[in-house]
């Protein structure tokens, strides 16, 4: 080797000593040079919108939309949203994706995330435009017109047809229900005349006997009303009460055999709110507001049974109230504040079972107002202001089998006054002003189970009085 060559072999082995690591990242970068390149970064390629379909029916009307979009490796995607539409006279839509009704009509919501976008189908159908005698049921009061969508199992409002609205058994309108517990009646509770609230408490949930409870294996409750109307199911009840209903509200339910109008807010009815119903077995309208019944307003309503009004505020009833309505078998109107008894009210009543007055302040009863209710079984005439009992009132209620007359100011029994009901298996006359007892005034009631007189001023009882 020459001593130029050996130069050169030295200088090179030092170059290897020293700078060895910059050839080791010169390799590093060469093989980086070779891969796969960076990924893209995330971008939005899909969009949703929920809900995608609104249609609502009243103008001012607010829907907030909400958006979902993705990238292109189907993650969640977060950005800006920008909202626009393509109907300004049907609505508008804010920044946040809020929608604002202001005419009718029908147009898309758009959103864009990126360069991806959605659409949502709007429409506005509002009172105005529903009362088209093509619109279906949209102009009827929302909550009736929702149950009646929910019975057949339809969402446009407007292609219910009068073939549709004829085949619904059972329209359940009813406001919410609020679940709670009752507690039992107590000995104490009974020891003094009981609050309006108190007397459906007692009537309804056992506290006398009758074992109304929901919930009990009671097939004739009230809790079962609904679920034995007929053959179609109740839909569950709206969540926003009725303030008011329309005088069309029901028309063409013809086939209709159950509605249920309680716990609303109803403080009257129109006149001819119930013209067609001629189906209808079972009406129940307790727990609303109502302080008065327009005349006629049940006149239609000639395959009536059942009538169930308790816990409104009803002053009166207006002549002729049930006239017509020959197959009625109950009529539950405790809790209201009736001042009176018409009339001849119950004169067409002969199918009637169960009257149910408690509650209220009748202050008499009228002569003769029991006379035709020969099929009678329960009289429920409790917590009243009735001073006393008018001869042969209970003559013809031969088939009685339960007589509430507690918390009067009955201040005697009169002779007789219980001699036809050989039937009477639970007579409550607790709480009156009775002083004595006449030896033979329950020798006709051979069938009693239950007599309760607590709370009269008697002092002593006759011989042979049981």
């Amino acid at each position: 080797m020459t001593n130029t060559e050996k130069r050169t072999d030295d200088f090179v082995r030092m170059l290897r000593q020293r700078w060895g690591w910059l050839a080791s990242a010169g390799l590093v970068l060469a093989v980086a040079s070779c891969s796969d390149p960076a990924p893209e970064p995330p971008q939005a390629t899909t969009v949703e919108i929920t809900p995608s379909s609104v249609t609502v029916f009243t103008l001012n009307d607010k829907v907030q939309l909400r958006v979902m979009a993705r990238d292109q490796y189907g993650q969640p995607f977060v950005g800006p949203v920008t909202w626009w539409g393509d109907a300004d006279e049907v609505f508008s839509v804010d920044a946040n994706g809020v929608v604002t009704s202001i005419g009718d009509g029908a147009g898309k919501v758009w959103a864009t995330v990126g360069t991806a976008s959605a659409a949502a189908d709007f429409r506005v159908v509002s009172v105005a435009a529903a009362a088209d005698e093509h619109m279906g049921v949209c102009g009827r009061t929302p909550q009736v017109r929702d149950a009646i969508l929910a019975a057949l199992d339809m969402e446009d409002c407007s292609a219910v047809t009068d073939v549709q609205l004829a085949s619904i058994p059972i329209l359940d309108v009813s406001g919410p229900r609020v679940l709670a517990s009752v507690a039992p009646c107590t000995r104490e509770e009974k020891k003094r005349d009981p609050s309006p609230d108190e007397i459906v408490r007692m009537e309804h949930y056992g506290c006398d006997g009758s074992a109304e409870i929901e919930g009990t294996a009671a097939t004739d409750g009230f809790a079962s009303a609904s679920a034995s109307a007929g053959n179609g199911s109740a839909q569950p009840g709206p969540l926003d009460p009725i303030l008011s209903l329309k005088a069309d509200d029901f028309a063409g339910l013809s086939g209709m055999v159950l509605l249920d109008l309680s716990r609303n807010h109803l403080r009257q009815l129109p006149e001819g709110v119930f013209d067609g119903l001629t189906s209808l077995r079972r009406l129940l309208m307790y727990s609303n507001r109502l302080t008065s019944l327009p005349e006629g307003v049940f006149d239609d309503l000639t395959s009536l049974e059942w009538l169930y009004m308790y816990s409104n505020r009803l002053a009166s009833l207006p002549d002729g109230a049930f006239d017509g309505l020959v197959g009625l078998q109950r009529i539950v109107m405790t809790s209201n504040r009736i001042a009176a008894l018409p009339d001849g009210v119950f004169d067409d009543l002969t199918s009637l079972r169960w009257l149910y007055m408690s509650g209220n302040r009748i202050p008499e009863i009228p002569d003769g107002v029991f006379d035709n209710l020969g099929n009678l079984q329960r009289l429920y005439m409790g917590a009243n202001r009735i001073p006393e009992i008018p001869e042969g009132a209970f003559d013809n209620l031969v088939a009685l089998q339960r007589m509430f007359i507690y918390s009067n100011q009955i201040p005697e029994i009169p002779e007789g006054a219980f001699d036809n009901l050989g039937n009477l298996a639970w007579l409550y006359i607790y709480f009156n002003d009775i002083e004595e007892l006449r030896a033979d005034v329950f020798d006709a009631l051979s069938n009693l189970l239950v007599l309760d007189m607590e709370g009269n001023q008697v002092s002593s009882l006759p011989d042979g009085v049981f």
